[in-house]
Order: structure tokens, then C-alpha cells, then sequence
């Protein structure tokens, strides 16, 4: 039972993502949300097997509770109750599926990587607007297309203009974010920028058993299409660390290969598309670093853009914004942000607490954790389930103790892997 859910759970997340943000129904019964709950009473079977037994049970029927209350009471703060309850319920889920063999999960993003390159490639080169279908993520302003929630939200054949990419330089190039940074099999690039970076944690903590150089390949091919400041900070920070800082030989090499990789992808990137390269990397990915942080700059008091024409208007742009790009500088900008602060503390109090009774490496894990905050000074996505299945790995040494209660299964998986 377990091992069927490790293989297909985190594809039934994956395809969630873009079912649940395209609002697609039979019948009037929104596909997404069907999903979602079986995706939560999966989640329950599974923590059935393990410690957490009672506690996946108890989380599933608040969970229930609060969704109910919100959708026909609207009682205060019962919805935030509900995506803390079924988050939490994720994580475990998480923990106990992939906590212990992450390899098993990295092997599957390779196979949903390879799967979603040429959906990608196909988005860059605008072949039809039927790989836009799926694609919700059209809001940004241009001056050729202007997208419709109500009109346009889960048609397959989208009224989107589409430009000649392909060998076409900067100057000739019609740019608009949908070519430039394609989705592939999501429904957001950011989204999938978040999952990239995510796999590269994963990547580049783990010593592969995948043959050959493929994984290379893949990983270095999508990190380049998805064109995101996100993937390329969190690929190079990584490189940073495992091969100037980290001791292991093995993860030194392999660092150093993605990155003569990812340089080798760039190049063809540029000799394919050179007019979405040159518009797409430099001041783009700065101005698009300048709006994540600077947000959290203006949010403690430390404006630093006065001298700044383009960041001086950005700044003033966020200050009247009420949301946020990141979930960081939403936090910060909270009323109660000490108590957020507080809590945080606690929880990194008690994961090196944990982190110092595991037996063996704990690189992949922090590495991990370390990522999962990174990606939120980006994208704010802690509420999303494939994002908490994550997090659940990397507080394994945190919930690890009490996964798995029958030591034969466990000797038995770790023969199968």
C-alpha cells in the first residue's frame, strides 16, 4: 500500500496544482478540490501506517471542520485554521513518504522535468495557443495582451498573440512572460521555479544512482527554459557550498558538473533563442531581485533606493502595495510579526535539537530546509501542499522518530532502493 502511494502521491500533487488554479469542473464539481481531498484522505491512510496515526486522523476532521465553517458560516479565521491543520497533515505525509528515501522523490522530479521540457520548448517558440491552456499565469501588464479571469481562465485556445522567438534577435523580439518564461506542465512559472529550486536541493545533496549524465542534463535543461532569478540565486548559492565548503568529493563533483552543465544549456539557449536570453538575463533578473527584497527592506525602515531612479520608483511602487511577492515580507509587515519571529525561533530551537540524534549525514535535510526559507523570500507558496510535502522532508529529523513503527518494513524498502 505504501509503496503504490510513494510512487503516485506526489503526481497526484503535481497535477492538482494546475487542476485546483484553473478552477476545472464535471458536472459542477470542481476537479482541484475533488483532488484535494482525496490527496488528504490518502494522507490519513498513510499516517495510519506510522506513529503519527492519531494525529493524521485528528488533523483530517479539523481540517473538515474548518473548510465546512468557512464555506457556509464564514466564521473568522477558520479558513487560516484549515490550511494550518491539512499543511500540517502534508508535512507529515511528507516525512513518512520520502523523509527517509528522497531519492525515490528526486527520481520522479527528473521524470516530471523530462516530461514538461518540450511543453516548454514549444511555449518558448509559440507553436499554438493550446500549450497556453493550462496557463494562469498571463496577468502581467504588456502592451499586447491584457488577460481575463472570468473569459479566459481554463480556455483551451486562449486569444493570446504569440511572436516569432526562435533565432530572433533582441531587437526584432516582441517579448511577452509567457514565451519568456514558459510553465511547461504547470499553470504558474513561478510555481514551477519553487519546484526546480526544490530539486536542486535535492540534487545537490544527494549522491545519484541515476545512470549516466541524464540527470544533469534534465536538470540543467529546465532550470535554463524556466528563465527565473529564483532557480538561478538558489543553484548558484548551492554551488557555492558544496563545492567550495563542502568536504564530500562525490557532491564537490557533482556541483561542479551541473554548473559546466547549466553554462553549456545557456549557451544553446542563446544560439536557439539569443533575443529571449538577452532580455530575459541582466537587468531583468536584477530589477526582478530589486522587487523581492527591496519590499522587505521598506517593510524594517531601510530604504536604500533614494539614489536610485528605476529602485527609487519601484520602492514608492511597492510602499502603496497592500499584498506582497514573498511570503517573508508579508510576515514582516504583520502586525504580530514578533510572534511569527518567535515561533520560527522555536521551531529552528528544536530542529537542531533533532538534527544532533540522527545517525548519519544531515546535509540533505538542512540543505533542504534551507532552501524551502529561501524560496519564500520569492514566492509565497507555504500553503501549498507539494511545497508543505517538501518541508516534511526536511523536518524528517524532526518527525522521523515515530514514521515507521514496523522495523521489517522499513529493512524491506531500504533493499528495494
Amino acid at each position: 500500500m505504501l509503496n503504490q502511494l510513494r510512487k503516485y502521491y506526489f503526481y497526484l500533487l503535481l497535477v492538482n496544482i494546475t487542476l485546483s488554479a484553473n478552477a476545472w469542473d464535471i458536472l459542477g464539481i470542481p476537479i482541484g478540490q475533488l483532488l484535494y481531498w482525496i490527496l488528504l484522505v490518502l494522507g490519513v491512510k498513510i499516517l495510519l501506517k506510522t506513529g503519527y496515526n492519531i494525529w493524521g486522523l485528528l488533523l483530517f476532521f479539523l481540517t473538515f471542520i474548518f473548510k465546512f465553517s468557512d464555506s457556509f458560516f464564514d466564521f473568522p479565521y477558520t479558513g487560516d485554521i484549515a490550511e494550518f491543520t491539512s499543511g500540517l497533515l502534508f508535512i507529515l505525509v511528507g516525512s513518512t513518504l520520502y523523509g527517509n528515501h528522497p531519492i525515490i522523490l528526486y527520481r520522479q522530479l527528473i521524470s516530471f522535468f523530462t516530461l514538461s521540457i518540450p511543453f516548454m520548448l514549444l511555449q518558448k517558440i509559440g507553436v499554438s495557443t493550446f500549450f497556453y491552456a493550462w496557463n494562469a499565469e498571463l496577468f502581467h501588464e504588456n502592451g499586447f495582451y491584457s488577460f481575463d479571469a472570468e473569459e479566459d481562465l481554463g480556455v483551451i485556445f486562449k486569444n493570446i498573440p504569440l511572436f516569432n522567438t526562435l533565432f530572433v534577435e533582441a531587437s526584432d523580439l516582441s517579448p511577452v512572460m509567457y514565451q519568456q518564461r514558459p510553465t511547461g506542465l504547470l499553470y504558474s512559472n513561478n510555481v514551477l521555479s519553487v519546484i526546480i529550486s526544490l530539486a536542486l536541493a535535492l540534487h545537490f545533496s544527494l549522491n545519484h544512482k541515476i545512470k549516466r549524465n541524464f540527470k544533469y542534463i534534465v536538470i540543467a535543461t529546465i532550470s535554463v527554459l524556466t528563465m527565473s532569478t529564483l532557480v538561478y540565486g538558489v543553484l548558484v548559492l548551492l554551488f557555492i557550498y558544496y563545492y567550495f565548503i563542502n568536504k564530500n568529493k562525490n557532491l564537490k563533483s557533482n556541483a561542479l558538473k551541473t554548473l559546466f552543465v547549466t553554462f553549456i544549456m545557456l549557451f544553446f539557449h542563446y544560439i536557439f533563442f539569443p533575443g529571449l536570453t538577452e532580455v530575459s538575463i541582466g537587468i531583468i533578473n536584477a530589477v526582478s531581485f530589486v522587487l523581492r527584497f527591496a519590499e522587505i527592506f521598506i517593510a524594517l525602515g531601510l530604504n536604500y533606493f533614494d539614489d536610485y531612479v528605476v529602485l527609487l520608483e519601484i520602492s514608492a511602487d511597492l510602499s502603496d502595495k497592500d499584498g506582497s511577492f514573498s511570503l517573508i515580507a508579508k510576515l514582516i509587515k504583520h502586525r504580530f510579526s514578533y510572534i511569527f519571529l518567535i515561533f520560527f525561533l522555536l521551531i529552528m530551537k528544536l530542529y537542531h535539537k533533532n538534527l544532533k540524534k540522527v545517525k548519519g549525514s544531515v546535509t540533505l535535510y538542512v540543505t533542504l530546509f534551507f532552501v524551502c526559507v529561501l524560496t519564500q523570500f520569492g514566492v509565497n507558496v507555504l500553503i501549498a501542499p507539494s511545497f508543505q510535502l517538501f518541508l516534511g522532508i526536511a523536518f524528517f529529523p524532526i518527525f522521523g522518530s515515530k514514521i515507521f513503527r514496523i522495523k521489517k518494513y522499513n529493512n524491506r524498502l531500504s533493499k528495494e532502493h
